[in-house]
């Protein structure tokens, strides 16, 4: 089943990106070829009833019909690339909804990792916990005892459930009641970040050049997705 770890959904989508890019790029591209190719013909066509004209008016029109030909062919690029750019947030959503779909058991263990991350980030002190209606049960008061003894210095924090219900797909919304500090570990906040933060680096995945390459050395290591 499906694990979450912090970031990974970064490497998910890089995974996803080079696997799709080869295909619908390829597919781009011959098309792109085969307009290049179609307006050489007409090209030609033209300088056979065009004999009479003097070489500079026939280069001018050939520039011209060739450059329409390359912004469709590039049009048509940037098109495929929003199409699989958008399929490619619904996989990633896809695979979060698995996760949440998950048994009591694997989504207790990806709660409780969200929630130490969380406290990571928040420091001691009492944190309320807020997840959804689902979810709510699985947070007993044994689980969150057991779960404050996981963090490096035990007694100095402690997890409690929120009398509130969040309106998300899985995770876990985590306040500081002492600031009023909070760190949304939801699914849905997750998502909305890596799709804001990630876009350029996925549309350089996406092109002919990012298809070949790799996940850039250093990328962060937050949320890992296996979605099986």
């Amino acid at each position: 089943m499906a694990t979450i770890i912090g970031s990974g959904l970064e490497g998910y989508l890089h995974r996803q990106a080079r696997k799709r890019a080869l295909s619908r790029i390829a597919e781009a591209r011959e098309e792109a070829r085969q307009t290049l190719e179609q307006a050489t013909l007409e090209i030609e066509a033209l300088r056979q009833r065009v004999r009479t004209e003097t070489e500079r008016s026939i280069a001018a029109e050939r520039g011209r019909a060739l450059a329409q030909a390359r912004l469709q062919a590039k049009h048509l690029e940037a098109s495929r690339i929003e199409e699989t750019l958008a399929e490619l947030w619904e996989s990633a959503a896809s695979a979060l909804q698995r996760v949440a779909a998950g048994t009591p058991e694997e989504r207790l263990e990806v709660l409780a990792r969200l929630a130490l991350d969380a406290a990571d980030q928040l420091g001691e002190g009492t944190l309320e916990l807020v997840v959804n209606a689902a979810d709510r049960p699985l947070l007993t008061d044994d689980f969150l005892q057991a779960l404050a003894q996981r963090l490096p210095q035990e007694g100095t924090t402690h997890f409690v459930l929120s009398p509130e219900q969040a309106p998300i797909w899985g995770g876990v919304i985590v306040y500081r009641r002492e600031t009023n500090q909070l760190v949304d570990n939801s699914f849905d906040h997750r998502l909305a970040l890596v799709q804001r933060t990630m876009r350029d680096e996925v549309l350089r995945l996406l092109t002919a050049d990012g298809a070949q390459g790799s996940a850039p050395p250093g990328a962060p290591d937050r949320v890992t997705i296996d979605a099986r």
